[in-house]
């Protein structure tokens, strides 16, 4: 029964992008997301296919073993959760909520300082909703992240990997791209628009990348990190 139900919220923040339809309950979940950022004058936030995935399937988890947690059984944590799901953003977060229903969920999380900070961060640019049915309500998972380039494209060619976009940071002065550890040199660079092109081999789809720039000063931003063989969409025919 509602009355008796106990309400469970977590959530987390951690460092490490066309937008589809959103469905059911979840688009209800962005909706109400969306709503609480205007009142507050912040930006909406786009859903990211990778987001919505990787919260579906770890609100499964959860209603599953009955109980809320940002690590999983492996230790694995939300940015972890993103990566495998295909998310190339370098900053992720989330926030779980257990209860009858959604509205009761948020009206929780609205609740709770810390929930509504997270919810309200400014950072943002994407999210995504997964929900899970278990015994006496549901289960709910919002993840969250900042995508800093602007037309991210990591595209899955025939002979390797096209990884483009520009910088949102007007400080960004040279593009620098790590596969593993080895820098891989730009195949074209707009200092003016801040647009980047690289290409990867195929054998590279494996390793982990970090992608970022460097200021004039030379200090380095992280703005995205993947593997791209998990990441990488398929090249138009």
């Amino acid at each position: 029964m509602k009355s008796r139900l106990v309400f469970f919220l977590a959530l987390a923040v951690l460092l490490g992008a066309a937008v589809p339809a959103v469905r059911g309950q979840e688009a209800d979940a962005l909706g109400w997301l969306n709503r609480l950022r205007s009142a507050r004058d912040l930006a909406p936030l786009a859903l990211e296919t990778a987001l919505e995935k990787a919260a579906a399937s770890y609100a499964a988890v959860l209603a599953a073993a009955g109980r809320l947690s940002h690590r999983d059984a492996e230790g694995g944590a939300c940015l972890e959760r993103y990566r495998a799901a295909g998310g190339s953003a370098a900053r992720a977060g989330e926030i779980l909520g257990a209860g009858p229903d959604l509205a009761a969920v948020t009206v929780a999380w609205e609740a709770s300082p810390a929930h509504a900070a997270a919810a309200l961060d400014p950072r943002w640019t994407h999210a995504g909703a997964g929900r899970a049915q278990a015994a006496g309500g549901e289960y709910w998972v919002v993840l969250f992240a900042e995508q800093r380039v602007e037309g991210f494209r990591l595209l899955h060619q025939p002979d390797g990997y096209l990884v483009a976009g520009s910088f949102r940071d007007s400080a960004a002065a040279q593009a620098v791209l790590l596969s593993g550890l080895a820098a891989v040199q730009p195949a074209a660079w707009d200092t003016v628009r801040r647009e980047f092109r690289f290409y990867l081999p195929a054998e590279a789809g494996r390793l982990y990348h970090r992608l970022g720039y460097r200021t004039e000063k030379g200090d380095f931003t992280l703005t995205s990190a993947f593997y791209p063989d998990l990441a990488a969409e398929a090249a138009a025919p």
